[in-house]
């Protein structure tokens, strides 16, 4: 079934996913409703038409089968988060007068890496905002691999730098690669092959670079932001999605961790409500360690989460 945009209306359903036009790439989720969201994103990107081969599900039709997660399912997302928590644990002793370098043993090799490979993707994200896309592939590539090779030299260490290291570059890139930094920690522990870790670790790099235009030369969002503001955020993942994979190039698995982060295992989340096996392994951890990373970093409108917390509310 071939839709356009005035075949639909909010709060519409079909019983199969709909495909942008390619029919390869899902725009909406099965059994999910049509949102203004949802027509600001064919506005946004001159989308004429949406395809399914699904049907137009009743407005007034209850769902009558409740869909169990497998056990697989459950023992995989468990294991993610699990594995966070243990890392947690391993730094909940920490003294509260701690100094860099000093209580962790933390050398100047491991600091000088880190700020570089920071400065590193402050560049990268200056390229991207003012549309310099060449041998842009190549450089988060090649930033993966530094970061990749930092985790497994640093890797006793690492965590507790991002708990407690006193980092001075800008908001998003260092978000990026904090989040990078424990995608790859994770992915590792997971036993996922390296070739898989290192596109974990680009997507989540570029996980966040729908946020640019929302950010004024890279500072923090100061303050929250409004329900307006928020509706027009929400689009960052599909924004991220289409210029990583149709601009500049990035390989559709990396892309879509971009597109996907925001999604959730009970199928609350955004942009296509997708849940349980819908969500690919890269992208779960990715969802998991962003936001446990979002409750430990400060924020102009709040003070960070004490870890353990942190887990806890990542894992309620």
């Amino acid at each position: 079934m071939v839709l356009k945009k005035e075949d639909f209306h909010i709060g519409m359903k079909f019983s199969q996913p709909v495909f942008f036009d390619d029919e390869r790439n899902m725009f909406l989720a099965a059994k999910k409703p049509f949102l203004q969201y949802h027509f600001d994103c064919m506005d946004a990107w001159g989308i004429e038409t949406l395809v399914t081969g699904g049907e137009i599900i009743p407005d007034d039709y209850e769902e009558e089968i409740v869909e169990i997660d497998s056990p697989e399912e459950i023992e995989e997302l468990e294991e993610i988060e699990e594995l966070v928590e243990e890392l947690v644990e391993e730094v909940s002793e920490t003294p509260d007068n701690f100094s860099m370098g000093v209580n962790l043993g933390i050398s100047d090799n491991l600091q000088d890496e880190y700020a570089a490979i920071g400065s590193i993707i402050e560049a990268i994200f200056e390229k991207i905002q003012a549309k310099s896309y060449n041998g842009l592939v190549q450089e988060v590539a090649t930033v993966a691999t530094r970061i990749f090779a930092l985790v497994n030299k640093h890797h006793t260490k690492l965590f507790s730098f991002i708990l407690w290291g006193r980092n001075s570059f800008l908001y998003i890139p260092r978000r990026a690669l904090n989040t990078a930094l424990l995608t790859c920690i994770v992915a590792k522990k997971l036993e996922v092959t390296p070739d898989e870790v290192l596109r974990y670790i680009q997507g989540a790099i570029l996980h966040d670079v729908g946020m640019l235009e929302f950010v004024s030369g890279l500072s923090e969002e100061q303050g929250r932001v409004s329900n307006e503001m928020f509706s027009k955020i929400k689009m960052h993942t599909f924004n991220a999605y289409i210029l990583l994979r149709d601009k500049i190039g990035f390989e559709d698995e990396v892309a879509k961790i971009a597109f996907m982060h925001h999604e959730r295992y009970d199928g609350n989340g955004y942009p296509q409500g997708l849940s349980h096996n819908q969500i690919p392994l890269g992208v779960s951890i990715v969802a998991v360690v962003d936001g446990f990373e979002a409750l430990i970093s400060e924020r102009p409108y709040r003070t960070s989460v004490v870890a353990s917390m942190a887990m806890k509310m990542v894992m309620a």
